[in-house]
């Protein structure tokens, strides 16, 4: 006899099975503004809060920043008119924009000691310099690296 001859699992477990979910519809969006930096490509991905709360699109363009007097401090700006990468939509319908930047995705990647990506808050408000809204990224506090 095997010691699991006696094993009934509806006994022991009450298994609620999940259906799979089909279609981009059936996700919840996220609550938060995220930012991803992936070393591969290189690339910053921006999810769907970011494009409703900040109104990106194909037309937009980002700058990245850092603050030269303090380690991990990290900038983003977006807007029409600046001179930095333009977004391009990711998924169909749009779930994200990304761009590529790639020495910055790397130097942020580095700084949090991730090896692939990472992901990381967008703060709620900018502050502005020269005329330029910077939302900053909270690089202390990844919400996930790999």
């Amino acid at each position: 006899n095997s010691p699991l001859s006696h094993f009934n699992p509806s006994t022991y477990m009450k298994l609620q099975i999940i259906k799979r979910a089909h279609g981009g519809g059936n996700f919840p969006q996220s609550q938060e503004r995220l930012v991803n930096a992936n070393r591969k490509g290189g690339y910053f991905s921006f999810n769907s809060k970011c494009i409703r709360e900040l109104g990106l699109t194909n037309e937009t363009r980002i700058l990245i920043a850092k603050d030269e007097e303090s380690r991990n401090d990290w900038y983003v700006a977006f807007g029409e008119k600046l001179d930095g990468m333009k977004l391009r939509a990711q998924g169909k319908p749009t779930s994200g924009y990304r761009a590529q930047y790639k020495t910055a995705a790397i130097e942020i990647l580095d700084s949090v000691k991730a090896e692939k990506s990472a992901t990381f808050l967008l703060a709620a408000k900018p502050t502005e310099q020269d005329g330029i809204e910077w939302y900053r990224i909270m690089t202390a506090t990844p919400i996930r690296k790999i």
